[in-house]
């Protein structure tokens, strides 16, 4: 790791919230799901390979700051079916809650499972 520097644990977990669904022609409608939140690791130093060099001029360039970051992101959920007051009757929608969560590369997109 840099400069023998451990990696502190991260927060990262499911935790309780309150999801409001707004379908259109319903009634607004507040359910129970689990999301993802906590903190992840991350740093950011110069990076003297790229901030030393000067510029066209001679100048010396402006620091390059690198930049290495872990997000908290939904691993796995379970949908869950929940029934909304709409104007044609009830409806049912599907809320993904979530039932594991994990840190990952900010930089990284995830894919969503269909």
């Amino acid at each position: 790791m840099f400069g023998g520097a451990e990696r502190p644990q991260g927060t990262c977990r499911a935790i309780g919230h309150r999801h409001v669904v707004d379908e259109t022609g319903c009634d607004l409608f507040a359910v129970n799901v689990n999301i993802c939140s906590g903190s992840c690791w991350s740093l950011s130093f110069v990076d003297p390979r790229q901030s030393n060099a000067a510029g066209v001029d001679g100048t010396a360039s402006e620091p390059v700051v690198a930049v290495f970051a872990q997000c908290c992101r939904m691993v796995e959920a379970q949908m869950l079916n929940v029934s909304i007051p709409c104007e044609d009757g009830p409806r049912t929608v599907q809320i993904p809650s979530a039932t594991n969560c994990s840190c990952f590369d900010c930089s990284r997109r995830r894919r969503r499972r269909r």
